[in-house]
């Protein structure tokens, strides 16, 4: 039951996000930060389902899924945290420091 309503929390939330990014309310940028944690959610279920497959004899693919699996969802998490970070920290168009200025065409005289 209760993987029941995670997924469709998951697709209400997924719907609202799509929704939000093609009317322009959402910045597509800001897609690099749950993008990474949804691949590494489906590598978790993918290599669940590969860890508790029954089978005879040696499971190759369990040792791969753990192998190569393991250090991505690993780092994907990380990656989104670090890209959202960087995006909320971002300064909008035209603030500088003090001291700081570019230029980027030639002033009228």
């Amino acid at each position: 039951m209760i993987g029941v309503v995670a997924l469709l929390l998951a697709g209400v939330g997924g719907a609202l996000l799509v929704r939000g990014s093609r009317r322009g309310e959402l910045e597509r940028r800001l897609w690099e930060v749950p993008a990474p944690l949804m691949v590494a959610g489906v590598i978790v279920g993918v290599g669940r389902r590969v860890l508790t497959a029954g089978v005879l004899g040696v499971d190759v693919g369990a040792g791969l899924t753990l192998l190569f699996g393991g250090p991505v969802v690993a780092g994907l998490p990380l990656w989104a945290l670090v890209r959202g970070t960087r995006l909320a920290n971002r300064r909008p168009a035209g603030h500088y420091r003090r001291g700081q200025q570019f230029e980027f065409a030639p002033r009228e005289a």
